[in-house]
């Protein structure tokens, strides 16, 4: 199953696993199908070997009449788990959408050890109305829960990731702070939660074009938000990490001259690494020049300089890391000093395959 897969901190992974099976619904509702195919719910544990260490199955655990599909349905996916998560006592908090529910097993056992949310709900929420539809139940480290409501059931609907205070034994859930849009946004399905190391809160709204990301800070606040272009496409999950990027393809140089005065337009898109750009100039009967070096300013890098005598040159820059060693080198550009000349790069205008 797509949903989730996590790495615990000892190789193992838990998995969610699509089930499948042919089902008389005519027995169980009045107007079910003889022969439904109903979609449970399998959780694994696996080890690095892909041995199956644990199993647990929503047959026998979760009712299909639990279900907010609909039961007479030819086909029923009664469960919809969109996120597995390993507590801080070793058992497991499972996330099922179509059941609008959130689920501890116990890992031991296979046990249900409480309900939160849909028709078999054990807990009261004294200062909210709950979550619907939700996805990516997640615990953080102060013993709070986080969980990305996609809201439908709310009046109005809106989605919102909201963070709770769960009394497991008083079986009360209080809801701590919600962050939502403004104006608030409906993703009828998709979308998560992600608390990063400073305290900021990433929401990514799933199916919704407007907004599709949005980073808010720890008192609430908007930090950045953006949105997608075409109204069709939706994000499962939108996650923000600290990106290293190493591209496998040279910096780009292009260059300008007018009369002896060269100006050098230079940037290696997709380097996170780069610190400085050593600018080097070469005349056509002379050996390299070190014109200078730059410390790289953002996306483009630009740089003047004077040739002091007329002819053919030759330039190139050379990208160089953090610890100063040399990353990779430019395209060479040759230009002809003395009067007005360019190099830009060829560009195809050739169609791009589709697919």
């Amino acid at each position: 199953d797509l949903h989730d897969m996590q790495i615990l901190d000892n190789g193992h992974r838990l998995h969610l696993v699509h089930d499948p099976q042919i089902v008389d619904m005519s027995v169980l509702v009045a107007g079910g199908h003889p022969s439904a195919v109903v979609i449970g719910c399998i959780v694994q544990e696996l080890d690095a070997a892909d041995n199956v260490l644990f199993e647990w199955r929503s047959w026998g655990n979760i009712d299909i009449l639990d279900t907010l599909e609909d039961v007479t349905a030819e086909y029923i996916n009664y469960m919809n788990c969109n996120s597995i998560e390993r507590d801080f006592d070793g058992h497991l908090i499972l996330s099922s959408r179509n059941t609008d529910e959130v689920t501890k097993i116990n890992r031991d056992t296979g046990e249900i050890i409480w309900r939160m949310g849909g028709k078999q709900n054990q807990f009261s929420f004294p200062n909210d109305d709950g979550f619907s539809l939700q996805h990516d139940a997640r615990r953080l480290p102060n013993g709070l829960m986080t969980i990305y409501d996609n809201g439908v059931s709310h009046s109005p609907p809106h989605s919102r990731g909201i963070e709770l205070q769960v009394n497991e034994l008083g079986k009360t859930v209080q809801l701590i702070r919600e962050f939502r849009s403004t104006p608030d946004t409906l993703a009828y399905a998709l979308g998560n939660m992600q608390r990063l190391p400073g305290g900021n809160t990433v929401i990514g709204w799933g199916r919704s074009s407007a907004p599709s990301y949005t980073e808010f800070d720890s008192s609430g606040g908007q930090v950045i938000e953006f949105n997608n272009v075409q109204t069709t496409v939706g994000s499962y999950r939108t996650f923000r990490f600290p990106w290293q990027g190493y591209p496998t393809w040279p910096p780009a140089l292009i260059a300008y001259a007018e009369g002896q005065e060269v100006t050098l337009y230079f940037s290696w898109n997709g380097s996170t690494e780069t610190s400085d750009y050593m600018i080097y100039a070469k005349p056509e009967d002379g050996g390299d020049w070190h014109v200078a070096t730059v410390a790289k300013d953002g996306f483009e890098n630009s740089y003047v300089l004077h040739v002091p005598a007329d002819g053919i040159w030759e330039f190139r820059v050379i990208a160089l890391d953090q610890n100063a060693q040399t990353a990779a080198t430019s395209n060479n550009v040759t230009l002809l000093i003395g009067g007005k000349s360019a190099y830009l790069p060829m560009i195809s205008t050739a169609a791009e395959p589709q697919g």
